[in-house]
């Protein structure tokens, strides 16, 4: 394969060949080939600029996409909540009536023991799931404060509980 031309019949020389790809043209002024590579660059911006766009447009979608099945998560959650409200309420009546009927048809008697049996379960329940609640929350920070305690022993060789019985030793002898 050549890679030089001869000289030209008037002396001056070309230089190396170009294979022409089409992209450059092979001879030609600067200009030429600064027209070429502005071409090409301003081909490079739209590519780039499809990408970005495309990519967007995916995030778009996907955000969409979440807002709707979020949105029917929603209307789901609302659905089974009414459903279970409907299937207590039609429980609780069936209590009332049947005790009521028990009592000899006297309904509103049936309605009031179970409300009332009601209302009580529920305070119950608050109050034991109260002391729970604080009993575990008690529990949690005494563990807190035993294992930062332990830590200080390990770090300093003593700890704040150690340091306040000697400073009221030290003010107790005053």
């Amino acid at each position: 394969m050549q890679t030089q031309t001869p000289p030209n019949s008037a002396g001056t020389s070309r230089g190396p060949e170009v294979i022409n790809t089409g992209q450059c043209p092979p001879d030609g002024a600067p200009t030429d080939h600064f027209k070429a590579a502005m071409q090409r660059f301003g081909e490079l911006k739209e590519y780039v600029s499809y990408f970005v766009a495309t990519k967007i447009d995916g995030i778009k979608v996907s955000a969409r996409n979440a807002a709707i099945y979020a949105a029917l998560g929603i209307i789901g959650a609302i659905a089974g909540g009414a459903l279970v409200v409907v299937a207590v309420a039609l429980l609780v009546i069936g209590a009332a009536h049947g005790i009521g009927a028990a009592l000899g048809d006297r309904y509103w008697l049936g309605d009031l023991i179970i409300g009332l049996f009601i209302l009580v379960l529920l305070g119950v329940g608050a109050m034991v799931g109260l002391k729970m609640l604080t009993k575990s929350f008690h529990k949690s920070t005494v563990n807190k404060y035993e294992t930062r305690q332990h830590q200080q022993q390990l770090s300093f060789g003593h700890d704040v509980r150690e340091r306040a019985q000697e400073q009221r030793r030290s003010a107790s002898s005053r």
